[in-house]
């Protein structure tokens, strides 16, 4: 969104122009200084973007099988993009558990393909890469998916025709940018991000449990998958 209007956090009679805009809440504001004045906003954007990314991402990797064959490139970033609400529709989340569960809803309704991983096994990835090689480097592996989704979306637009389809991946392109700034920063937010990731995981694994369950003793009093026909209790008699 652009910036309208003067700086929200400026003092009081001396209010400047807003340049910029906070990606979360759209306050707009006007420098560096009255960015910080407004807290940690346009941080945790950041931080509640990143699992939807890498979760997409995971699931792009597995499905395109590394996503290096040129010929899959357009169709790896439409999925890429399909399922990550943050990169392809500028969608902005709550939490790490809502970033997650957005991508996986858009897996589970069948919009693309499942992949070999399936919806846990991309949340489960998403945990993996924040962990990283451990305490030693732990933004490692965020920052080299970060970098390969930045490049990859690069060449795609490099290709695309359609002025549309450009712009998109331009602005994809750009936010993985973002996000590789702020993971270079922010390293000590990615351990309490990676729990929350796996916190998510188990929670939609016992969900999951829970559904097969009941669909098992359906299953059981149906004695098949679908439930029987509905019995006539009143038949008419001929007339």
């Amino acid at each position: 969104m652009e910036p309208a209007g003067p700086c929200g956090f400026c003092p009081a009679g001396e209010a400047q122009p807003a340049r910029y805009t906070c990606p979360r809440c759209n306050v707009p504001y006007c420098s560096l200084r009255c960015y910080r004045a407004h807290g940690t906003c346009a941080e945790d954007f950041y931080r509640d973007q990143l699992p939807n990314v890498l979760f997409a991402y995971a699931h792009a990797l597995a499905l395109y099988h590394g996503g290096g064959d040129d010929a899959l490139l357009s169709d790896f970033c439409a999925t890429l993009l399909g399922v990550s609400g943050a990169l392809g529709a500028q969608q902005v989340f709550a939490s790490a558990e809502e970033a997650l569960q957005a991508a996986a809803r858009v897996l589970e309704a069948g919009e693309h393909p499942p992949g070999p991983l399936g919806t846990r096994g991309a949340m489960r990835e998403a945990a993996r890469i924040l962990m990283g090689e451990g305490p030693a480097n732990q933004k490692g592996y965020t920052l080299a998916a970060l970098g390969h989704l930045a490049r990859t979306l690069g060449q795609a637009r490099r290709q695309a025709v359609a002025t549309e389809e450009r712009d998109r991946l331009y602005r994809a392109r750009k936010k993985c940018q973002f996000l590789l700034a702020w993971t270079n920063e922010n390293e000590v937010a990615l351990t309490p991000l990676a729990l929350d990731c796996a916190r998510a995981h188990r929670a939609h694994a016992v969900a999951a449990e829970e559904v097969a369950a009941l669909t098992g003793e359906l299953e059981r009093l149906w004695g098949g998958p679908l439930p029987p026909a509905p019995r006539i209790l009143i038949e008419e008699l001929p007339g």
